[in-house]
């Protein structure tokens, strides 16, 4: 094709003619012959490599938080408060990856037993709290009275305040959770929020550890040590109640 390319404008015999291969020998002959073959894989190999490029750029300039906590809850809350919460934690975290702020992520699952729920939250909800159940995202987790109950019954999730794991019969649910207002650390907590049955924000939730023993994150050496980390924020917060 190159040569009938080079060959436009000659005479069926020349073409045809022994011996009238077109040579490239200049520069720009060859680099013609090559971008009219070769144009589409340049491009397409060009838009990839950009593609990688900013892919790269987008990890390494992601934030990744130094502790991540879960809200199980009924209903559904405004960033407002989501921001709210994670400033209160980040006062009393550590900088466990060392680049040099302490970031708190609060992720929030509504999983309501509400008819009136919308099922494509809840459907996301459920995955994403799975997920982070599986992965060991979240170590501390705050629960209103109504999804500490129901987690607890169907998954023995929580364990005693000391961090030790209850007993699968263990129903005074007293020795694994603690009054977000009970907590000195939330005494000044001025956020408006959606009331529950009546209560605000602080008086319906309380705020627990999660088990791992016995589950899928038991014995990884990192989410071992990122849970005594996030055991220690815990201890920080419960004892310093009144």
């Amino acid at each position: 094709m190159a040569r009938e390319r080079y060959l436009l404008h000659e005479e069926e015999e020349t073409i045809n003619k022994p011996g009238a291969e077109i040579k490239l020998t200049t520069p720009k002959s060859k680099w013609d012959n090559f971008w009219f073959y070769h144009k589409w894989h340049v491009v397409i190999g060009a838009a990839v490599v950009l593609l990688v490029a900013f892919f790269i750029r987008d990890m390494l300039n992601q934030e990744h938080p130094d502790y991540q906590i879960g809200v199980i809850t009924q209903n559904s809350y405004t960033d407002t408060v989501v921001e709210a919460l994670e400033k209160k934690f980040e006062q009393v975290g550590e900088d466990l990856n060392q680049d040099g702020k302490v970031q708190v992520q609060v992720n929030v699952y509504t999983i309501s037993d509400s008819d009136k729920a919308d099922p494509n939250v809840q459907m996301a909800s459920v995955t994403k709290f799975t997920a982070d159940l599986t992965e060991g995202m979240s170590m501390i987790f705050l629960t209103d009275d109504q999804s500490f109950q129901k987690q607890q019954k169907a998954n023995q999730m929580f364990a005693y305040l000391d961090g030790a794991t209850p007993p699968k019969d263990e129903t005074d649910y007293t020795k694994m959770r603690v009054a977000l207002k009970d907590c000195k650390l939330f005494q000044k907590f001025d956020i408006e929020a959606p009331t529950v049955e009546g209560k605000d924000f602080l008086e319906n939730f309380s705020i627990s550890m999660r088990v791992i023993k016995g589950s899928a994150v038991e014995g990884k050496a990192d989410k071992e040590a990122y849970y005594a980390s996030c055991k220690k924020m815990f201890d920080k917060i419960i004892k310093s109640e009144g």
